[in-house]
């Protein structure tokens, strides 16, 4: 696990670089490119671990226990998914657990 110490702020929003997604825009590597773009202006590792549901199990308190190794299938999955919610027309929520 990945921790920041408490001073670590993330950048307000007219200093991130942006890099919109077009409409037609539905590749899965340009949307991770566009996520560890993201996080790597707000000073987080541009490293990915694709977790499922699956894989963590949260306490109700401040901890969460995340299955290591992660199987190496996820990032498969996640690929999956994204284009089924893309041929649906869904959209995209990436996010990141510190």
């Amino acid at each position: 696990m990945v921790q920041f110490p408490s001073s670590h702020e993330i950048r307000p929003d007219h200093e991130i670089p942006w890099s919109l997604a077009k409409k037609d825009d539905t590749d899965f590597g340009a949307a991770v490119a566009r996520f560890q773009q993201f996080l790597r202006a707000n000073k987080y590792s541009g490293n990915l671990v694709w977790v499922m549901p699956e894989d963590v199990l949260t306490t109700g308190k401040q901890f969460i226990y995340v299955r290591v190794p992660i199987p190496a299938i996820n990032e498969m999955k996640a690929r999956r998914t994204y284009e089924e919610g893309v041929a649906a027309g869904r959209g995209l929520l990436m996010s990141t657990v510190c």
